[in-house]
This record gives structure tokens, C-alpha cells and sequence, in this order.
């Protein structure tokens, strides 16, 4: 396709419009946008970056927990037993523990005696280990004649609960 000469003059007169014009913009764009060059700039900028740090409380042998434990016969009619807690905490803490009979349990018309742990305050332990405490419960009045001899049954259930130590003073940041 050919072109007349005005075709190529009218074109050329364009794209200098063009280049002036964006050379203008970009002039007066350089102060809105900072330093205009054609060349990489390190730019130094801070981010400030927050974390809520949170309370963090890990019992470190949950699986043997899981498990359960037995109660050995103290007496005709008492039972008790003990289980080993291992916890981790990064602020002091008081364990408690409340349990409940199941099924079996009432049937053997049992009473919860009591449900402890043994030294129920933990301090703060995230840089020094894990501290170790006892969870236990004793069973009084048990009757055992509606339930076969040697079978293992699960008569009570205990909740470790959790409450923090001290009255914490929260800072947002």
C-alpha cells in the first residue's frame, strides 16, 4: 500500500506530539511518584510486622493420656489410681481436674471421693522443659457384684482443666 507524502508528515508530526507529551506527564508525575529515572532505585522503606502472641499451653505425653489408667483396690470398696501428666506452659497455670462417672461406674453404685492433681501450680516452664504432674481420682462405695471378674471396664471419665495463673495485663502493640 502505498502512502502520499502528507500521510508520512501528518504521522511524524504525531508521534512527536506523543514523545513531547509524555515527557511532560512524566515530568510532572516524577514528584507525585518520587524520583523518575530510567535506571533501578533502592527504595528504603520499613514495614512494620505485628504477631499476637498468644498463651500456649502443650501436654507432651497426650497419647498416654488417651490411653487412661487403671485404679488399683486400696480396699474392699476404694479405688484409686494415678496417671503422669507432662505439660509445657509459656505462662504460670493452675491444673484442675473434675471427672464424671460413666455407665459402668453407676451401676457399680461408685461415688467420686475425690479427682486431685498432685502440686496443681505450673510456672512457666517454654525455656526450661516440661514440668510433671499427677492426675488422680479415688472411687469410694464401689459394688462390684453386677460385672464379670477380669475385664478391664471404664467406670469414670476426668477433665484436666486449664486456668491461668496470674490476671494478665493485654497491650496491643
Amino acid at each position: 500500500m502505498r502512502r502520499e507524502k502528507g500521510q508520512d508528515v501528518v504521522a511524524s508530526i504525531c508521534v512527536v506530539w506523543f514523545i513531547a507529551i509524555t515527557v511532560v506527564v512524566l515530568a510532572y508525575a516524577g514528584p507525585v511518584f518520587g524520583k523518575f529515572t530510567m535506571q533501578p532505585v533502592d527504595v528504603d522503606f520499613k514495614v512494620p510486622v505485628y504477631m499476637d502472641v498468644g498463651l500456649y499451653v502443650e501436654i507432651t505425653n497426650e497419647k498416654d493420656l488417651k490411653k487412661g489408667f487403671t485404679l488399683e483396690q486400696k480396699a474392699t470398696d476404694k479405688y484409686e489410681g494415678c496417671i503422669e501428666i507432662k505439660i509445657k506452659s509459656s505462662f504460670d497455670i493452675t491444673l484442675g481436674c473434675k471427672c464424671s462417672l460413666t455407665d459402668a461406674g453407676r451401676q457399680m453404685k461408685a461415688k467420686i471421693d475425690k479427682c486431685w492433681i498432685d502440686e496443681p501450680r505450673v510456672s512457666k516452664t517454654l525455656s526450661e522443659g516440661e514440668e510433671k504432674r499427677k492426675l488422680c481420682l479415688r472411687l469410694k462405695d464401689v459394688e462390684l457384684v453386677h460385672h464379670d471378674f477380669a475385664k478391664k471396664v471404664q467406670v469414670a471419665e476426668c477433665t484436666l482443666t486449664v486456668k491461668s495463673a496470674f490476671e494478665a495485663e493485654w497491650v496491643d502493640p
